[in-house]
């Protein structure tokens, strides 16, 4: 995350909190001027990233849409994983269908590993 202070303002944050901010550093507490949103909870931990107000942060999602984008993903992954393993049963099927040995059967296994590995970069 891109921290927009100026050398100054990085300076009196410095002095406040008696510690180097490096490159990546996020700073969790109030200092100064700075004031960052805390979680809805009450307690005093700074959310990182910083909420926008922009509706397409994820920070600002419904519940609801939170859950069925994780399930979304959940079923994606499980149904990329599972397309290869479900092609073992068929081996004695392909083996008689393209007249080929088991090796060469279980290689199609491979193939279709390398096929969804490889589509990521076209999507």
């Amino acid at each position: 995350m891109e921290m927009n202070y100026n050398n100054e303002e990085l300076h009196a944050i410095e002095t406040e909190l008696h510690t180097d901010i490096v490159p990546g550093t996020e700073i969790m507490r109030d200092v100064a001027s700075h004031h960052f949103v805390k979680d809805r909870s009450g307690s005093s931990r700074v959310l990182i990233p910083q909420p926008s107000d922009d509706p397409a942060d994820p920070l600002n999602w419904s519940f609801t849409w939170k859950i069925l984008t994780i399930i979304g993903a959940s079923l994606a992954s499980f149904f990329q994983g599972f397309g290869p393993l479900a092609l073992a049963p068929m081996f004695p099927d392909y083996i008689e269908a393209f007249h080929c040995s088991l090796a060469d059967a279980v290689q199609f296994t491979g193939v279709c590993i390398l096929v969804l590995g490889f589509s990521n970069f076209i999507w």
